[in-house]
């Protein structure tokens, strides 16, 4: 989808890539997506100026590592509500700009895929993210552990046939 954004999206919806626990390839899996999106902006830390004004600049794709770090302080308020203000196309933050205070609009509407530890998502961005969900070694699909510590193909179709339902 990012790479038709520009043309013809009107909404653009956060996706999260996130896992239970760390070291389970979040940022390896945000690499890889960084290397497929368009003129994308990998980074673990970025400010809200920084972003709509890199918006307003390449009009890039972001990879935001790291994110439940930013979730968790008030201080990244301004940060969560000009990624939140990106769901839909004319949505913009306006600051005032040069020594002689213009207002100036930043439009905030760009592709973004963040990295997370844990689903613990604000209201406003959990209304419209896509999930992706990365299980270790270990852990079934539904987030719990085999009895014997390990996944086998039977008890990983079992899952999904608890799921989903059996084929038969």
């Amino acid at each position: 989808m990012s790479w038709v954004h520009d043309e013809v999206a009107v909404h653009s919806p956060i996706l999260i890539v996130t896992s239970a626990e760390p070291e389970s390839g979040k940022t390896t899996t945000l690499g890889l997506m960084a290397f497929l999106m368009p003129r994308c902006l990998a980074t673990v830390e970025i400010s809200d100026a920084a972003l709509y004004r890199s918006i307003k600049r390449w009009q890039p794709s972001f990879a935001i590592d790291e994110f439940d770090s930013v979730l968790s302080g008030d201080d990244r308020k301004g940060l969560r509500t000009v990624i939140n203000s990106g769901h839909t196309r004319a949505q913009c933050v306006v600051r005032c700009e040069g020594d002689d205070k213009i207002p100036e609009p930043f439009e905030t509407f760009a592709p973004k895929t963040l990295g997370m530890i844990g689903r613990d998502l604000p209201p406003a961005t959990a209304r419209n993210p896509r999930l992706i969900g990365i299980w270790t070694f270990g852990q079934s699909i539904q987030g719990g552990r085999h009895p014997k510590g390990e996944i086998t193909n039977e008890s990983r179709q079992e899952t999904i046939w608890r799921d989903r339902g059996s084929p038969d």
